[in-house]
């Protein structure tokens, strides 16, 4: 019987981009991909080798001096197992 897997609420996973993305190009729905970075000791257990997949919600390119903006929605984690599991995120600064 398979076990179930849960993110609790507010759980901060590191990621790496696997896509390019940029407010000049990405246009809204464009799809993205991510690799959990597993260096982190904490994560190595269950993250490693799993990954992450979103869209982009918006984005503005640069315009003069105001900067460019992306909105990204993280919508499924995939672990190294197979199993995905829908999620709902956004990105942090782990800073």
């Amino acid at each position: 019987m398979p076990r179930a897997a849960a993110v609790p609420r507010l759980t901060f996973i590191p990621i790496k981009l696997n896509t390019a993305l940029s407010s000049n190009q990405s246009q809204k729905g464009d799809a993205f991909t991510a690799t959990v970075d597993d260096s982190k000791e904490a994560y190595n257990s269950i993250m490693q080798g799993a990954s992450v997949t979103g869209i982009v919600r918006h984005a503005t390119p640069r315009s003069g001096d105001t900067p460019g903006t992306l909105d990204l929605a993280f919508t499924r984690l995939r672990l190294s197992d197979g199993r995905t599991i829908s999620i709902t995120g956004s990105p942090a600064s782990l800073d």
